[in-house]
């Protein structure tokens, strides 16, 4: 109601209201399934269908025209379209997959195939089709150029705008996603829940400014090192190839994945899911270590892998400091415990993000 009542006095009524409609019929199909056989994206399982990149981009580069020279500004923005579901435009459909595909099929794809237990469910009862995962894996690929796309759109307006000389732009990903490949710890996954496999942990990470140089840093880094490195340059430092070195800290890029727990609600709503894959995601803490062509993981069920250059070499040759970083980061998430009684609502919530 708090909403509603603050619709009449925004700038754009009708937009709001409209998007106020399409949460409101998302949020109704969430609850009431056969909601979802009306064949529209604001009636989808989930509100992802009905996300637009343009908007962003639109509202962005109006943003950018608008702002006053020589005021500094800070502009975050997130593109969802390399997140589930994938559903690019139809002519990138068609350069990727070959073909157009209709609303249905996307719907099955991304929610009969592509949503985590869905898969893991259809792999136990020998249902998986290759033909589906190479689709999603196209469509994938589609969202990718997409994003690509809508960048570049913002690349043009900060030049139009003369933005260009005096701005530092960053692209990088809080995670990327399996696609039912088979992972280096054996596993084959899609989505990007309960996993440190490359697919998931390793982004991509461009820093542009016009004093830059091209250069790649082949070391593997953690992404809070842009926190400093953001700092750094907003505080008046300069922007040199030394300057991103020097904010990157001299440790091993580390990456945690704690148990979620919920592993009987999951097995309530996904029966054929394997009970192992249930329980490990469930239950079991992960940690991995990166250090030059090392990577080291280690879970709390005891298993272990170390792997150099993607080939796995016994526990003994891996770099003391890096396996023992792995165990230290897996003793604090152990001390840490897992919520295994998690409400309906924060299931939902993990379930909507591709967690559960």
């Amino acid at each position: 109601m708090q909403v509603l009542r603050q619709i009449p006095s925004h700038d754009h009524r009708l937009k709001s209201l409209a998007n106020l409609t399409a949460v409101g019929c998302g949020e109704l199909a969430n609850k009431f399934e056969f909601l979802q056989r009306i064949r529209h994206p604001v009636f989808a399982p989930t509100s992802d269908y009905s996300y637009k990149p343009g908007n962003n981009t639109r509202t962005i580069c109006s943003m950018l025209r608008s702002h006053n020279d020589g005021d500094p500004f800070f502009l975050f923005t997130n593109y969802m379209d390399t997140h589930r579901c994938y559903k690019p435009e139809d002519t990138l459909q068609e350069k990727h997959v070959g073909r157009k595909l209709g609303y249905d099929e996307l719907v099955r794809l991304n929610e009969k195939v592509a949503a985590p237990w869905e898969f893991e469910s259809k792999k136990a009862r020998g249902e998986l089709d290759e033909v589906d995962v190479e689709t999603l894996r196209n469509l994938y690929a589609g969202e990718v150029e997409t994003a690509d796309q809508h960048l570049k759109k913002l690349y043009k307006t900060l030049d139009e705008q003369g933005m260009l000389e005096d701005t530092l732009i960053i692209v990088t990903a809080d995670h990327g996603e399996n696609l039912g490949e088979t992972d280096e710890m054996n596993r084959q996954r899609m989505g990007h829940e309960a996993s440190i496999s490359d697919a998931v942990l390793r982004v991509p990470l461009v820093v542009a400014h016009p004093q830059l140089d091209a250069a790649t840093i082949e070391d593997e880094v953690s992404l809070e090192f842009l926190y400093d490195f953001i700092l750094s340059v907003a505080n008046g430092g300069n922007v040199s190839e030394k300057t991103v070195r020097d904010c990157v800290p001299d440790i091993f890029a580390v990456s945690q994945y704690p148990a979620t727990g919920g592993g009987n609600e999951t097995l309530e709503k996904y029966p054929d899911a394997p009970k192992e894959a249930v329980r490990y995601r469930s239950s079991e803490h992960s940690v991995v270590a990166y250090d030059n062509d090392w990577k080291v993981v280690a879970e709390t069920s005891g298993e272990k892998w170390t792997l150099k250059e993607m080939n796995q070499e016994p526990v003994q040759d891996a770099p003391r400091d890096l396996v023992k970083t792995t165990e230290e980061y897996l003793n604090l998430l152990k001390q840490g415990g897992a919520d295994t009684n998690l409400s309906d609502e924060n299931l939902s919530q993990l379930e909507d993000l591709g967690y559960l």
